[in-house]
């Protein structure tokens, strides 16, 4: 601390080694030992915060929104910062995650039923029925960047898994605004709670949704959705889902059980069918940028 009575900052008056009003600390930033007292601060601060953020957010479904709610926010990341730090987590680790996908054994989107693929993929022709579509109803220059695009992803044997699991982030970040309307609107109802409450609802599902799908991703690349044959992928999964969402949302909201269950079954039900078509047309975005000439 500085002999200083003043604020170098904001000319406050300070009444301790913090200013009151913009919280600068009143230290010499000249000397290093302030340097690294300052840089360990932070880096410990962030770390315990990270941690037991992450931590509720695993064992305690729902205790972070009403933590938040209740005004108990200084121990925690915020709703807005988790959800940045889980999302850029995914799109960091998503690329490496997605090579083990790759087996030579996938499966590329195709253009036509006639399309020659790289052997050892199988075709997928989700694509193809919208082509017709476009050349039918005229619009021959869209099908044709759909095409091109398609055709470059088999050129560079980018696999439909690949593309599928890429878009999910950003169909997850353009369906929240939904979610959050769908929660204030419809299934919890409060006169007492904003759009903002329900937002910060959503934002910890979010950020939680990311850490089960690198938990799934992990799964994968240990290979135990095979080992299992494929009871994990195609029971587990899905009853955990339902549960910890209703876990969740019995915590936040507090409805009863029978209540809860059924609008979790519900909500899980509508955010799947908007989640696929908002997928779907963001991959069909990223098919025509494939097609776009370099």
């Amino acid at each position: 601390m500085t002999k200083s009575s003043i604020c170098k900052d904001c000319k406050t008056t300070l009444h301790g080694i913090y200013c009151h009003v913009c919280g600068q600390k009143d230290s010499n930033p000249f000397y290093l030992k302030s340097i690294l007292s300052e840089f360990l601060d932070s880096f410990f601060s962030m770390d315990s915060k990270l941690f037991l953020t992450l931590k509720n957010m695993i064992i305690k479904p729902g205790f972070l929104t009403t933590e938040y709610w209740n005004g108990k926010r200084s121990r925690y990341i915020s709703p807005m910062k988790i959800y940045i730090v889980m999302s850029f987590i995914m799109f960091a680790l998503l690329p490496f995650s997605l090579q083990f996908l790759n087996d030579g054994k996938g499966g590329l989107f195709e253009a036509s039923e006639n399309d020659q693929l790289p052997s050892g993929y199988t075709g997928i022709g989700v694509f193809t029925e919208v082509i017709k579509t476009l050349e039918e109803g005229g619009d021959i220059g869209i099908a044709n960047l759909l095409k091109d695009g398609i055709y470059e992803t088999q050129r560079r044997e980018i696999t439909a898994e690949q593309i599928f699991f890429s878009a999910i982030p950003t169909s997850m970040f353009v369906l929240m605004p939904f979610f959050a309307v769908l929660l204030y609107l419809i299934l919890f109802r409060n006169k007492k709670l904003s759009y903002i409450h329900h937002l910060i609802t959503v934002l910890h599902l979010h950020s939680t949704v990311f850490m089960l799908l690198l938990v799934f991703l992990f799964f994968e690349y240990l290979g135990l959705h095979n080992i299992f044959n494929n009871i994990l992928l195609l029971y587990f999964w899905p009853i955990f889902s339902i549960v910890y969402l209703s876990y969740f949302m019995k915590n936040v909201y507090d409805n009863s059980w029978i209540s809860t269950v059924i609008k979790s079954i519900v909500l899980s039900s509508i955010y799947a069918i908007t989640f696929f078509f908002a997928t779907f047309y963001i991959m069909f975005f990223a098919m025509t940028l494939f097609g776009q000439p370099s």
